[in-house]
C-alpha cells in the first residue's frame, strides 16, 4: 500500500493544490 500511496503523491503534486489539500490525509494514511 505505501508504493501506492507514493504513486498517489506523485500524481496529486502534479495539482499543487490538491496537494496541498489532501497531501496531509495521504500522510496520514502513510503512518497507518
Amino acid at each position: 500500500m505505501g508504493a501506492t500511496a507514493i504513486v498517489l503523491l506523485a500524481a496529486l503534486q502534479r495539482r499543487n493544490v490538491a496537494t496541498r489539500i489532501r497531501a496531509p490525509v495521504l500522510l496520514g494514511i502513510l503512518r497507518e
